[in-house]
């Protein structure tokens, strides 16, 4: 988003879209480190019984917790943006139609109001 003037909205599609696009590339990143930690601790739980592992699968599985509260926060910021994406561009019709209707081809608020 480039500032024209300080103080002015100035928002770009594309620019939503790339952050759009960034977030769900970060989320297809985390779901293969997710499978790849969720593997390994598999195969160490099935393979390798003992105290030691039992120690390595806790902080597996710690990872894992704290992994899925990110990949929630993530998801949630992917779902924030896309509504509010979706607000704004609701917003930005209705307001060219309110717009529009002040000068609707002679049919407008200001040629009613001009006489």
């Amino acid at each position: 988003m480039s500032d024209n003037a300080p103080g002015l909205f100035n928002r770009q599609q594309v620019d939503v879209d790339k952050a759009r696009t960034a977030l769900e590339n970060h989320v297809a990143t985390m779901a293969r480190a997710g499978a790849t930690v969720s593997a390994i601790h598999d195969d160490v739980r099935m393979a390798y019984v003992a105290d030691s592992s039992s120690i390595f699968s806790s902080k597996l599985q710690q990872w894992m917790q704290s992994y899925n509260d990110i990949k929630g926060k993530v998801d949630a910021l992917h779902s924030s943006l896309t509504a509010a994406d979706t607000i704004h561009n609701t917003s930005e019709m209705d307001a060219s139609q309110y717009a529009s209707a002040w000068d609707g081809g002679g049919n407008g608020y200001y040629q009613a109001l001009s006489g």
